[in-house]
């Protein structure tokens, strides 16, 4: 069984998904959203933080919901690892796996301390760098790979 709200955000123009599905559907627009059990409103836009409200009830929202969307602070890298080989890519110690070498327009915190490091364990070979980026800007990294002591 299903209701209808009204959904805005502002901006508008963001994404709704509902338990984690895409609906299809960009704000403000009228949506149909479970009515006998908890669910998942989420809202996207480029840009912006995603705005996320876990177990929403039916019953607890008037006929209308207004998200506000909050800017996110990202800035953007661009990784070359040279010379290019099967390196293993580390942001601030976690491995990147989400994307392939070399790295292009990647998303990262602004304003904050970056630790990028590279290493090719077969060759042992590594190096390290940190960077700061401000926010809305893309920079192109290169780390220089050398042999370890």
């Amino acid at each position: 069984m299903t209701s209808n709200i009204v959904i805005t955000s502002n901006p508008s123009g963001g994404e709704i998904l509902i338990n984690g599905e895409p609906t299809g559907l960009i704000t403000p627009t009228r949506v149909q959203v479970p009515m006998d059990k908890p669910f998942k409103l989420s809202i996207r836009k480029k840009g912006y933080l995603e705005y996320v409200r876990n177990h929403v009830k039916r019953e607890d929202l008037s006929n209308k919901l207004e998200a506000i969307l909050v800017k996110s602070s990202m800035a953007y890298i661009d990784v070359d690892i040279i010379p290019p080989t099967a390196a293993t890519l580390y942001l601030n110690g976690t491995p990147v796996t989400d994307a392939d070498l070399p790295l292009r327009n990647y998303p990262v915190p602004a304003g904050t301390e970056l630790r990028l490091r590279a290493q090719d364990a077969n060759r042992n070979t590594s190096d390290e760098l940190s960077v700061t980026l401000p926010q809305n800007k893309r920079r192109l990294i290169q780390i220089f790979l050398k042999k370890r002591r």
